[in-house]
């Protein structure tokens, strides 16, 4: 994935392993993971319990330094980390997202820390609290790429909480936060989130370099089904050390549930994730059957035995993995717009919806017809593959971690050649004659934009029936998508070409770069047709 002399360093909240049991440290190992299979990285990450316990089934491919105890050398240097934490616990009071001052005060006091940050090619920053410390980054290694990836824009959630109550402390917050995401734009070659809206958000805000990578939470296969004969399970997936998961279990438990089970007496529920406080315990004790189930190692068995998915959140920001796990794989799930948003086909869902008494009707009409519930789901999830899978996920880090890593060399010996068709056949046929002896020419696509004339079936041509006229560029794009060659030739159906026009378009062609070139086109006069174009601007989107 990046070249074997490139040197990445991740500063995050979390050393990322195996079974990791949180969303944001899921995607972070699989982010090391791709990057490691050819490259040195090394992950640098607060020392405690948590993350001593994770270094022992961290990949060894990955590096990993835990900091924060720099202090143990001399009663000064203690004291002087004893201030530290006293300081940051009083600036998170007024700055929820202030970065980690153990990380900070590191960067400067601890040796290979600092050694590590000023021989790296690309510093890797994970959360918003450690995109907080790019200034310092830049300042030790002014010639790092530093990239920045926002799991959450804080500052929208720090806005909805203003809503909620307390609101002079959340609104000093919220302004903290974008001062801050301002401030570490100026120092970022590159802004990274995981879902359009949070990208859109943030280029709203400043940002200019604005990438999207989607987690890969596909799975391979979708699993089988085991609903049926059996009491419907419905369940939500959560890491209850974050209150608004708790925040939404009870809601849910005392405004959705009473009305479920009032219609579908058998049913049950239940709370699967990390709940290190016992935070649902009073929460499943009040409530007809319901259970918090903990941790688990592996959800495919969760959500086959599942019914309905629910994510009842009233609160938060970022994209909600659990909403796209249960998606794709298949299961009918019933959201709250906060945990449907920023999440692909999320309209596709069973329901989106914040009124508790539509949240219980939604989840008591899947199980009410469970058999058409699965086949929507099953659908959804086809779609949502490609856009969640590890295919897709690999080609976006490595176009964003390594853009310039060597290819694959085109294969440019042979080019499919795409017609967009609309009225008479008569022009396409004949162009079709002229191309079918030309050396180099691959496949012949004909893309039929609904034509009140179709075109008739030619042997030898693939043709490709629109069902709607959406005009030239639309048919240009359904013929594309079943191109198969690395090059593609986009002709006119009212043109007259040479013998060698495509053996000559070729060996010219070959010479450049990768790119959208023309060949030159000569009216009936002889004199050139103007064919050369510039990408439409904003402007010219105006005008038109």
């Amino acid at each position: 994935m990046v070249d074997i002399s490139t040197r990445v360093v991740t500063l995050g909240g979390a050393v990322p392993y195996p079974g990791v049991r949180h969303a944001g440290g899921l995607y972070v190992h699989h982010l090391t993971q791709s990057l490691s299979e050819r490259g040195l990285v090394e992950v640098i990450a607060p020392d405690h319990l948590a993350n001593q316990k994770a270094l022992e089934d961290a990949d060894a491919r990955v590096s990993a330094h835990l900091v924060g105890r720099w202090a143990s050398s001399s009663a000064r240097q203690r004291l002087l980390q004893r201030g530290v934490g006293i300081v940051e616990r009083g600036w998170r009071r007024i700055d929820p997202a202030a970065p980690p001052l153990g990380i900070l005060a590191s960067l400067y006091l601890d040796q290979r820390v600092r050694e590590s940050v000023t021989s790296a090619d690309i510093v890797d920053l994970q959360w918003f609290e450690f995109v907080r410390l790019a200034p310092h980054i830049r300042h030790l290694n002014p010639k790092a790429k530093i990239f920045g990836t926002f799991h959450d824009v804080l500052s929208q959630l720090y806005a909805r909480r203003a809503e909620e109550g307390d609101a002079a402390r959340w609104r000093r917050a919220e302004a903290l936060a974008i001062a801050a995401e301002r401030r570490s734009f100026r120092h970022l070659d590159r802004v990274l989130t995981l879902n359009e809206k949070d990208a859109e958000l943030l280029r709203q805000r400043g940002a200019a370099d604005v990438s999207v990578i989607d987690p890969p939470l596909a799975p391979v296969s979708l699993p089988e089904r085991n609903t049926l004969g059996s009491s419907p399970e419905i369940v939500f997936v959560g890491y209850f050390a974050r209150q608004v998961n708790v925040d939404a279990a009870a809601w849910f438990i005392a405004h959705v549930w009473p009305s479920v089970l009032a219609s579908v007496p058998d049913a049950r529920l239940k709370l699967v994730g990390l709940d290190p406080d016992a935070a649902l315990a009073p929460l499943v004790s009040r409530a007809a059957n319901a259970a918090a189930l903990g941790f688990v190692d592996d959800l495919s068995p969760v959500y086959a035995d599942a019914s309905v998915v629910v994510v009842p959140l009233l609160s938060g920001s970022g994209v909600k993995f659990k909403t796209i796990q249960a998606m794709t794989y298949g299961i009918p799930t019933v959201s709250t717009t906060v945990g449907a948003e920023g999440v692909a086909h999320s309209d596709e869902l069973e329901a989106v919806t914040d009124d508790p008494a539509a949240f219980a009707q939604a989840v008591t009409g899947i199980l009410r017809d469970q058999p058409a519930a699965d086949r929507r789901a099953r659908d959804l999830a086809g779609k949502l593959a490609a856009t969640y899978g590890e295919e897709r996920f690999q080609e976006t880090v490595k176009s964003i971690y390594a853009p310039h890593e060597q290819r694959t060399a085109l294969v440019t010996d042979a080019v499919t050649v795409v017609i967009p068709y609309y009225g008479d056949p008569t022009d396409t046929l004949n162009l079709i004659e002229q191309l079918r002896p030309q050396e180099g020419l691959a496949e012949i696509i004909v893309a039929d934009d609904a034509s009140p004339v179709p075109f008739p079936d030619q042997v030898g041509v693939r043709v490709v029936r629109r069902e709607a006229n959406g005009g030239f560029g639309a048919a240009v794009n359904t013929g594309a998508a079943l191109v198969s060659t690395d090059l593609m030739l986009v002709l006119n159906s009212d043109l007259d070409i040479g013998t060698t026009f495509i053996r000559d378009l070729l060996a010219s062609a070959k010479a450049l770069p990768t790119a959208v070139v023309s060949p030159q086109v000569l009216k009936a006069s002889g004199a050139p047709e103007w064919t050369a174009r510039s990408f439409p601007r904003t402007r010219h989107h105006v005008v038109e």
